[in-house]
């Protein structure tokens, strides 16, 4: 009895734990076939052999390294640093993006580009910065120098949301009216910075994050199965 109740404690306090801000060291990527293009560190982001996942840059990405498994990206003041890649769709079509990305110094970025409007994700080490089109950025305090997950997605409606370690960071309305955009991701060029990141997904489709109320609400029928289990047991 007393193990079948340590397992349910167990569960729940993993359950609710994924409602957490993301403080651990980055789990494995999820697999590439939940996302129509992924990139996962593993190469430069302009490598050739990456094919249809290729990513493009007019800068010069000879301080870019990767170590096999994460993109380490360098920049000096001045030095701008950016990698980008063209996503044709038209208009009000839902979309995801989603990267774990860790800032040590500086800033970085993580934009949804399109003529005139779009979404824009400022990475600093001490907050993500979220602007949409139009807007007024919105600045959320959270430590960046850990690695964080965040995901950018847009609904049918157009309306817009980001998450920031599995929980909801910040909902507004994009200006979603054009029928191409560019995801880019950056170090900032005005000053000196220093980022890593873990993987980058693309989808062409929405996809939500769970909210932790239906974590939670999981995490309850799991122990009321657990609770029914052991009545059964006793009978």
């Amino acid at each position: 009895m007393r193990s079948t109740w340590l397992c349910v404690s167990l569960l729940l306090l993993a359950l609710t734990s994924a409602a957490c801000a993301d403080t651990r060291p980055p789990p494995p990527p999820p697999p590439p076939a939940a996302w129509d293009c992924f990139y996962d560190g593993s190469v430069l982001p302009t490598d050739p052999s990456l094919g249809a996942n290729r990513w493009g840059s007019g800068d010069d990405v000879s301080l870019s390294s990767t170590d096999g498994n994460l993109l380490h990206l360098v920049n000096g003041q001045g030095n701008d640093l950016r990698f980008a890649k063209q996503f044709g769709m038209a208009a009000h079509t839902p979309f995801t993006f989603e990267t774990r990305v860790s800032v040590v110094t500086g800033g970085a970025a993580f934009v949804i580009i399109v003529p005139g409007a779009g979404v824009s994700i400022g990475l600093q080490p001490g907050g993500v910065d979220v602007g949409t089109a139009p807007g007024v950025p919105r600045l959320y305090i959270t430590d960046l120098t850990m690695f964080r997950t965040i995901r950018v997605a847009i609904d049918p409606q157009g309306q817009s949301y980001v998450w920031l370690g599995g929980q909801l960071l910040d909902h507004g309305v994009s200006s979603w009216d054009f029928p191409n955009c560019a995801l880019a991701f950056q170090n900032y060029s005005y000053v000196a910075s220093d980022s890593y990141w873990d993987y980058i997904g693309y989808s062409a489709a929405f996809l939500p994050v769970p909210e932790p109320s239906s974590l939670l609400a999981l995490a309850g029928g799991i122990a009321g199965l657990g609770g029914l289990a052991l009545r059964r047991k006793r009978r």
